[in-house]
């Protein structure tokens, strides 16, 4: 067996299917499967360590036992295919979405999706953001039709049960609460600020509009979309320009074109 044909049985056994590898093994004091063995387990439990790192609240809220089952199963159905672990446990969310039992329990799902969007912030390319001074320099003529673009960090997240304050009590220390399904859908807005992860509810105009804008709509548009929150239309660039100053000094925006 040439090496290529080693290191596919050697991975085939890794990933609990047959393979001839034990036959090409040397023993001495300790057989070829225990050895195997050794090798295979290490594996499963450093991409058991990844999850547990990327979803350390998911962890945290399903217990020991039951992470550890949800692992073995993703890692079953999703074996690491990149040489780096940073996208190992990307389909985590969705795994959870369709699998039973934890089809059954939504918050489960949404609360790896709240986390994964985390890491993906965090793990970001570098981009430097606009400030005040940059906006300042735009000709009063082309604000109409000015456009976003906004940080690589930067995420939005639709929810309705209650992730946040979940993530925000195993933060602090705290007993997590039990999950709890919220009135009506919020969204929050996920992004990087130079090496800390950040994150904030929306108002609903925000939503609306922050949406639009990663759409790639500009001023004109923005502030007509105000018209449906705001009676007052003096009020409404105002609006405007306060959620873009808001954007700005949080270091969301990483170009403005027009």
């Amino acid at each position: 067996m040439n090496l290529k044909h080693l290191q596919h049985s050697f991975k085939s056994h890794l990933f609990n299917q047959e393979s001839p590898i034990a036959e090409h093994i040397v023993s001495d004091q300790l057989s070829s499967e225990f050895r195997l063995g050794i090798y295979a387990n290490a594996y499963a439990t450093r991409l058991i360590e990844v999850l547990e790192g990327d979803y350390p609240v998911l962890h945290s809220l399903m217990g020991e036992e039951a992470f550890l089952e949800l692992s073995r199963a993703y890692i079953q159905t999703h074996p690491s295919t990149y040489s780096s672990l940073r996208w190992f446990g990307r389909h985590l969310p969705e795994f959870l979405q369709q699998l039973q039992p934890y089809k059954c329990q939504p918050y489960l799902a949404e609360l790896a999706e709240f986390e994964w969007k985390l890491v993906d912030a965090f793990n970001a390319s570098d981009q430097p953001a606009i400030s005040e001074h940059d906006v300042a320099r735009i000709p009063p003529d082309k604000w109409p039709v000015l456009s976003l673009e906004f940080h690589p960090s930067v995420h939005g997240f639709q929810y309705q049960w209650n992730v946040l304050p979940v993530w925000q009590a195993h933060k602090q220390g705290k007993a997590l609460p039990p999950p709890e399904k919220l009135h009506q859908h919020q969204t929050c807005l996920i992004w990087r600020q130079n090496l800390k992860t950040l994150f904030r509810t929306l108002e609903p105009d925000e939503t609306q509009l922050f949406a639009a804008a990663q759409n790639g709509a500009d001023f004109s548009e923005l502030c007509e979309m105000l018209s449906d929150w705001i009676e007052d239309a003096e009020q409404i660039p105002l609006r405007a320009v306060t959620l873009l100053k808001t954007w700005i000094s949080q270091a969301l925006v990483a170009d403005i074109k027009y």
